[in-house]
């Protein structure tokens, strides 16, 4: 089955969306699994005198999307906090007064405590946005830096795959690229743990070396987060373009991560393009190449072995979030 982002509504942010919402509220629930806080007889009944529980029952019956209901008022935040909910693209639609939004602010505590995309009904189109994406004309030689290119980004998530052949290779640019991706990307904090996994062809002597380096440069980037992190050496040559995901975005650079040089000019000409795969239907392309290269990494990770004549991973697990994609 193609890949479906999760969405956890609660069934009173449907009753109070304003209608002049709900065309996109319907496009951006289409192709995803919806759970409701409620239990399936609780949403017939609603469907009768509510046109918009009737319209989704409609498009479920159809194929448009999934229905699963869980009327138990923890079991959401049970489940972040043992890392049980789908980390497949998971939003969550929450219903809170304006008086609740200043006092406690549902959505905020929701993305500190777990790195989810959060939204209530008063921000929902601006956190979901369904043509929100960007990128840059990268021209050679001309003096930029990864810290100006992504302080603007919205980059929600609490696991990243990494994937750059060369990247890793010359540690002396790890603070002109690498250090500035990181800190652009990585939360200050979670309550859950943060999996991070390189993928890379570099099979040198010096990779194991760089590994604990890296590690030590996260920790001093972000002191307080909570995190794991990988390496798997790509032996079968998958993977040619340079990507960095989450559980929501795509980032691709086709030069490459490691695009500046000591003088903070940029190597070579290319773009940088960051999409939300599953927040949009105007890039049908991405949700296809998002979901192969999840797959071609999970499985890279999983046949990694470390008992023959190259070493194929480093790192304490093979772990990642994203490898329980569903």
């Amino acid at each position: 089955m193609r890949s479906r982002k999760t969405i956890y509504c609660e069934y009173q942010f449907i009753k109070s969306l304003p209608q002049d919402q709900l065309d996109d509220f319907y496009r951006f629930t289409n192709e995803s699994v919806i759970v409701f806080d409620m239990t399936f007889d609780q949403f017939v009944k609603e469907s009768y005198d509510n046109s918009i529980f009737k319209y989704i029952m409609k498009r479920q019956q159809a194929g448009s999307c999934n229905l699963k209901f869980d009327n138990d008022a923890n079991s959401f935040n049970n489940d972040c906090k043992k890392a049980k909910i789908n980390s497949f693209n998971p939003i969550v639609l929450i219903y809170q007064t304006g008086k609740q939004r200043k006092i406690e602010n549902r959505c905020g505590q929701i993305t500190r405590q777990y790195g989810l995309l959060a939204a209530d009904q008063h921000d929902f189109l601006e956190k979901c946005n369904l043509d929100k994406d960007y990128g840059f004309a990268i021209k050679k030689r001309t003096e930029s830096s990864w810290k100006s290119l992504l302080e603007k980004g919205i980059f929600y998530g609490n696991s990243l795959i990494i994937v750059d052949n060369y990247l890793l290779n010359d540690s002396n640019t790890f603070d002109l690229n690498l250090k500035p991706i990181l800190n652009a990307l990585l939360p200050e904090t979670l309550e859950t743990e943060y999996y991070i996994s390189f993928f890379t062809q570099d099979t040198n002597a010096t990779l194991k070396a760089k590994t604990s380096e890296i590690e030590e440069l996260i920790k001093k980037i972000r002191p307080e987060l909570s995190f794991t992190v990988n390496f798997f050496i790509d032996v079968n040559r998958l993977f040619h373009d340079r990507v960095i995901m989450s559980n929501y975005f795509w980032m691709q650079c086709g030069a490459g991560f490691d695009l500046f040089g000591y003088n903070s000019k940029a190597r070579h000409s290319t773009t940088v393009s960051i999409i939300y795969p599953f927040m949009q239907d105007h890039v049908p392309w991405a949700v296809d190449a998002f979901s192969f290269l999840l797959q071609d990494t999970k499985e890279t990770a999983k046949s990694a072995v470390n008992n023959g004549p190259v070493e194929q991973f480093y790192g304490k697990n093979k772990n990642n979030r994203l490898f329980n994609m569903q």
